[in-house]
Formats: C-alpha cells, structure tokens, sequence
C-alpha cells in the first residue's frame, strides 16, 4: 500500500514513523538539490566559471590574515574558520567554482531542514523556494566577495540545525549543542541570529494553526525560545569580549557593529520601528545598494499585501468559528513577524543586501500559508498565483545577477587595461630603474574618461556592482600586482611628504598627459592628481 504524502510525491507506507519522515526528507533533499543547483548555476554560472575580483575580494584573496583581523568586526568565528582552513589549505584562496559549489550545497541542506520543519506538501512549492534562496541580490553580493561565500552560507546551516534542534528536541544536552553551534554562526555573522528566530516563529505559527494549546503552554513555549536566544547573545558578547582582550583590538564602528547589546531603550524603541518599516519600505532605509531592484519591488509589495490579506484571513476565520484564544495568539504571532524578518535592525540599527537574506522567509512564510489555504477551488487558484508570483521573481533575478556580473566583468577588464597601459608608461620612462621606489601623488583620484562603464549599467545598484570604475579602488595597487603582474616598491610614508612639496612635482601635469611620470632623484614620481585641488 502506498500514501500521497504530497503532490507529485508517492511514499511507501511505513508503521515506523521515523523510516516515513527519513524517506520525506530524502525525497525533499533531491528536489532541493536538483533546484537549488539549476537556479544556481542559471543566476551565477558567469560568476562560478569566471573570476572577477575587486574590492574586498582582492584584499583577502589568500584568506584573512588571521582571528585578529576579523575579531574587530565581532565576527571572530569567521576568523577562527578561516584558519582552520589555512590550517589544510595552506592558503585560503577566493575560488569561484570551488567556493560557489559548496554555497549551493549549504543552501541546499539548510532549506531541506527548513522545509522538513514546514512541512511543505508540493514539489512546485520546494522548486520555486530554492530558487528565491539562491538567486537573490544577498547572493549576488556575497559572490562578489565570494572569498567568504562557504563560511557565510556554513554558518547560515549552522543556525538553521540549531533552530531545528529545539523546534524538534527538549533535551537539554541538545540545546547546548543547540547553543554551541548558534553561537559559532552569529560569531561568523550576525545576521544569523535573525535567521533563527525567523524559523522558530514560523514553527510556532505552525503549531498554533495546527494545534489546540493553552496560553500556559503557549508561553511556556515562547519564553523557552526567547530563553535560549537571549543566551545566545549573551554567550556571543561575554565571547566577543574575550576574543577583544585576548587580541588586544576594538570594535569598529562598522554596520552597529560596536553597539550591539548597549545602546539605550530609547533606541532600541527607534530601532524596532525602523525595522517595521523597513518591512513596508525595504529599499527607503536599505542603506547603501539596493535589495530590491527594478521589477523586483514591485514582486516584494504583492507579496507582502498578500501576506497581509493571508494574516488578516486566518485571524478572521479564528475568530468567526469562536476560538478567540488562537485568533488572538495568531495575531500576536503575525504582529512580530516583519520585525522578525528585520531583526538586523534592532540588533545594528542598519541593514544593506548582505544583511537582507531573512527576506526570503517572507517567500517561505507566502507559500506555506498558501499550501495551507489550497484545499478549494478558489485557494488553489490563490496557491499557484503565489507560486507564480515567486517563479518571475526568480527569473528577474537570474536575468539581473547575469547582469551584474556582466557590468563586474567590464569594469575589471577596464581596469586591468588601464593599469597595463599605466604600467608599460612607468616601465618606459627615462632614466628609470626596476630598483626605484615609486611615488604615486594622490593614487585615489585618478582621472578615469567616462566613469569606465556604458550608461545602460546604471540601472545596476547592487552592492558591489554599484561601480561606476574601480581604477580608484583602495585596493587598486594590488589590483594591478595580481592581475598585471607589476609591484614596485613604494615610497615610504614619512618621504611622501617631501616629494609632494617639491616645485618640479608641483609643475608635473596629471596622468595620462605627458610629463606626468617622472624620474627624481632615484625615486619614479606618478602624478595622479594635484593635492592642493
């Protein structure tokens, strides 16, 4: 005998109930899989199968330099990771192919443990969510510093098995573990502590649609997972402290960074009214970048409108067949949800597409309800438009990240010709020397014709695609090192000064024209820019 556990499905009937939910989960793990890969490579096989780096991605293209460089930013786990790897790697290069396979596979099994807890009953449903959870503008950006692309999406997992494990367990020794491994991820990156509580508000809308519980159960419940989150963040701070004093550094004042855990009530007040509407408006308070591009916004706004009219339906339907308990307890749930989905910002107080990846549980949270709603005619209707809906969201972002990595493409090979150019200029120069140090005279505003990139790549704001040259980047001189082959040896600190006062410095044009690379005094004199202008 066999049962349909979900459409498009078929299980074998089994008396051991956990031999049944083993076989969902396999059978869930293939779909997974086999659509996370295809979404993946659809949206960022120009990523994986070429290299483009720039920015922060060529300053740690051999790996961070070591815990102490990462334990200022409070991610002092990413830091402990990525020496573990030099530890086996030698050297922990920024690899696309390498590095973007296991992305996807990390993002794979972490929607396979969230779609166990959901509980999803349809393929379609599992094929369209694995897309919105790799094709995103979060992903996007991360592949451009896909140096760090396999940390960030392992510890996403890492909080994800937490969430489950006490969504799933009440045992103690498995909440530490729960604990430990929470911990680790929000030490690799905060935002993973947000993608937590997003699972487990979801697992408690579930189990207060599907259950009758008491208001002392249903607190009891909520102040255990409230328990353990705020041991989270306290065990993360007291460590984050001890890695600060162990390595004798500060927290920069980066993204809230700095603040986290001490600001004053008053903020936290503002703080959480941020968050909510950032809901309602994501790209107004996005800070830099832009999550939501073009069409895409519009996508976000039905969903969120449908989300609201899903809400305000089940809460209805509680209360018209008398069960004002959960109808109240529903209400409370969907009244914290975008502040759950925004929690970023009660935490740092600022949000950009790195940290915008809890959006997605909007989408997750769109197609469990509407499973749930699809049992008549008109809900299955309202099922598939969802389903729809997703799916253009999924193709518009495959096409936009394509795009983003074709404009990352131009602006790289832009630069490479420029600092060819540059280089054969300094290497042919009069009288110069292999052995020369070089003067480079205000490096950061050198004159670039055109900005480097056509005007139709305006358009493309996600961060960091949001170029429109990266000949002035700060890491333009080891740009030039990697990708033209050519260091010199520059000037000292202390000496620039002296060079930069000089009248014959002062009377060089700047480059390209002529007479602005000169040899003086055993030192080879670029001139970019004039410092008193």
């Amino acid at each position: 005998m066999e049962t349909k556990l979900k459409k498009g499905v078929v299980f074998r009937n089994s008396d051991n109930w956990f031999n049944t939910k083993i076989s969902i989960i396999q059978e869930h793990m293939k779909i997974i899989c086999l659509s996370t890969f295809l979404w993946g490579i659809l949206a960022h096989g120009f990523m994986l199968f070429n290299k483009i780096s720039y920015h922060d991605d060529i300053a740690v293209f051999f790996g961070p330099s070591g815990i102490k460089s990462l334990t200022n930013q409070g991610r002092w786990m990413w830091g402990v990771f990525a020496c573990i790897l030099k530890k086996i790697y030698a050297y922990d290069y920024s690899i696309s192919l390498y590095k973007g396979f296991f992305t996807f596979v990390f993002v794979a099994i972490t929607f396979t443990l969230i779609a166990g807890i959901l509980e999803y009953k349809y393929a379609v449903s599992l094929f369209v969510l694995s897309g919105i959870l790799v094709v995103n503008t979060t992903i996007t950006c991360l592949f451009g510093y896909i140096y760090m692309s396999l940390i960030y999406t392992f510890a996403l997992m890492l909080s994800v098995i937490a969430a489950v494990i006490i969504c799933k367990s009440s045992k103690w020794y498995l909440w530490c573990i729960a604990l430990v491994l929470n911990v680790c991820a929000i030490g690799t990156y905060q935002l993973f502590f947000c993608s937590g509580i997003c699972i487990i508000l979801i697992h408690i809308i579930q189990k207060t649609l599907d259950e009758d519980i008491s208001w002392k159960k249903w607190w009891i419940r909520a102040i255990k997972y409230i328990v353990f989150y705020g041991m989270s963040v306290l065990l993360y701070v007291v460590l984050t402290k001890l890695f600060v004093h162990i390595y004798d550094v500060e927290l920069i004042d980066y993204a809230g960074i700095s603040s986290m855990g001490i600001v004053s009530i008053k903020k936290y007040i503002k703080r959480i009214l941020l968050a909510y509407a950032a809901f309602f408006m994501p790209r107004k308070y996005a800070g830099n970048g832009d999550p939501y591009p073009l069409f895409s916004i519009w996508g976000y706004r039905i969903s969120v409108i449908v989300l609201l009219v899903f809400f305000i339906y089940l809460i209805r339907k509680q209360w018209k067949i008398g069960d004002k308990r959960k109808g109240i307890q529903l209400a409370f749930l969907f009244v914290l949800f975008p502040l759950t989905v925004n929690f970023i910002y009660v935490l740092a107080g600022y949000s950009y597409e790195m940290t915008f990846y809890c959006h997605v549980f909007i989408y997750i949270m769109l197609i469990f309800l509407a499973e749930r709603l699809s049992i008549k005619r008109i809900g299955r209707i309202i099922f598939y438009s969802c389903i729809s809906l997703v799916f253009l969201l999924n193709i518009f972002f495959c096409r936009y990240d394509n795009a983003c990595y074709l404009k990352a493409e131009i602006l790289m090979e832009n630069a490479k010709s420029y600092f060819t150019t540059l280089v054969t200029r300094i290497q042919s120069t009069e009288g110069y020397s292999a052995e020369y140090p070089v003067a480079y005279i205000e490096p950061r505003r050198k004159y670039v014709m055109n900005d480097g990139v056509p005007e139709e790549f305006q358009c493309i704001q996600t961060n960091p695609y949001n170029k429109t040259s990266i000949i002035n980047d700060y890491m333009w001189s080891r740009f030039m090192y990697l990708w033209c082959g050519y260091q010199a040896k520059e000037l000292p600190g202390k000496d620039y000064g002296s060079y930069m006062e000089m009248d014959e410095v002062k009377r060089m044009p700047s480059y390209p024209a002529d007479g602005s690379i000169k040899v003086i005094g055993q030192v080879v004199v670029v001139k970019f820019a004039d410092p008193e202008q």
